[in-house]
This record gives structure tokens, C-alpha cells and sequence, in this order.
């Protein structure tokens, strides 16, 4: 089973710690045609220099919660191919691009652990196969409503916001570099391929945790005798 079509991936990456930590983290994005095709070749490298701003305002937004301590470093974007390889066969290299300097998130740490996330859901109008995406950013400085333990309406509202303004920029520099008819979407390998374009997103007020960088932090224990 394949995708069914070329595609481009956007990935956002950066680290925990300091303005140089090392322990990293990355979330991302997919894009395709969903009227006629790519621009032959599509400009990956002015894609993603254009989008870096988008995804740099994101990350910054008020009431996103990233964390002082929650930085971003680059993007790194991928002409891929029906399968997923990079495209064409041989050739394709992925494009990277570093911010002059890592860019910390908004609020300072006090919230519920530093593995916490909060998830954005991508949806189209259509149901079924491919009908719903979701991306996650860190959380590590949100703070729950008390008693609850979930997301205040307030901070959610804002980070849907957040999220349209950014996949509508991400489409907008997606037209102009990649091809007319390319928008952020959902894939799917069900059958020939299932390729729906993003319409909307939604916010869960649940807060999230991201389990590869929960596992790789290793535990401190202490043990006390019976």
C-alpha cells in the first residue's frame, strides 16, 4: 500500500534545557496536492525559509505554554515519494533550516512535568480513512485548572487560533513554492492512497504526554527499607 501520491513533510525540531540542550523533541506536518500537482521541482528550500517565521510565531503565541525552557532550533523538510522515500529516488536530499539562534517559548515552567504536550487535531470535511491528523507541542509550562486537571477553555481557545493562523500560512507559502493545489492534509495508505486537505483543527483540554521523551528520561529512585 501507498500514499498514492508525492507529498512533503514539515518538521519542526528543538530541545529541552537550555539555549544548547541536547534532549530533543519534533512535531510536523504533511502537504500535498489536492488539486492538480507539485511544481516541477517544487521549491522546498523557499517553503520552508518562508514558513519559518509561521512556525516560530507559533511556538511563541500567548497562552501556548511551550516553556522558558522549551526551545526551537530549525525545520527540516522532505520531498517525499508514494512510499514515503525521499524523492526523486537517489537524488532527493531533505532541506534544513537553523534559526540564527534557538527561539525559547513563552511563560515560565510551573506547570504539571516537562514531558506534557497539547495535542491539535486536523480534520477535513470528509470521515473515514485519512480523515483525521493530529500534531503535539510542548506544554511543559501550562498550568491546570484546578480540581480538574485539564486546560482552561481560555488557553485551548487560543491555541486553536494559534493553529489556523498557522496552517493557513503553511498553505498560503505551500501555493506560491510548492504548487497551487498543495495544502496541509491528511494521509492515508488505506487502498490506493487517501489524501484529504485539512479544514479544520480542534483542541483537546486534556493534557497530553509525549511517551518517547517520557521513556527517555531516565528515573531517579530512592528505596526505604520495610
Amino acid at each position: 500500500m501507498t500514499y498514492g501520491t508525492l507529498w512533503v513533510s514539515l518538521r519542526a525540531t528543538g530541545h529541552f534545557g537550555s539555549a544548547s540542550g541536547i534532549e530533543q523533541w519534533s512535531s510536523g506536518w504533511k502537504l500535498a496536492p489536492i488539486t492538480g500537482s507539485f511544481t516541477s521541482p517544487p521549491d522546498i528550500q523557499g517553503f520552508t525559509e518562508a514558513s519559518a517565521a509561521a512556525v516560530q510565531t507559533f511556538h511563541t503565541a500567548a497562552n501556548m505554554f511551550t516553556g522558558t525552557s522549551c526551545f526551537i532550533t530549525g525545520l527540516t523538510c522532505s520531498f517525499l515519494d508514494e512510499n514515503g522515500r525521499l524523492f526523486p529516488s537517489g537524488v532527493g536530499v531533505p532541506f534544513v533550516f537553523s534559526y540564527p539562534s534557538a527561539v525559547a517559548g513563552v511563560s515560565t515552567p510551573s506547570g504539571p512535568w516537562s514531558q506534557a504536550i497539547v495535542v491539535t487535531t486536523l480534520g477535513p470535511i470528509v470521515r473515514g480513512h485519512g480523515s483525521h491528523g493530529r500534531f503535539f507541542w510542548p506544554y511543559t509550562a501550562g498550568q491546570p485548572v484546578a480540581n480538574t486537571g485539564r486546560i482552561s477553555n481560555t488557553n485551548i481557545t487560543s491555541v486553536a487560533s494559534a493553529a489556523s493562523t498557522l496552517l493557513k500560512a503553511l498553505n498560503a507559502n505551500a501555493s506560491s513554492r510548492l504548487g497551487t493545489g498543495v495544502r496541509v492534509a491528511n494521509l492515508s495508505k488505506i487502498g490506493n492512497g487517501v489524501v484529504n486537505q485539512v479544514t479544520s483543527v480542534r483542541v483537546d483540554d486534556r493534557i497530553d504526554t509525549q511517551e518517547r521523551r517520557e521513556n527517555a528520561v531516565p528515573a531517579a529512585r530512592v528505596s526505604a527499607s520495610v
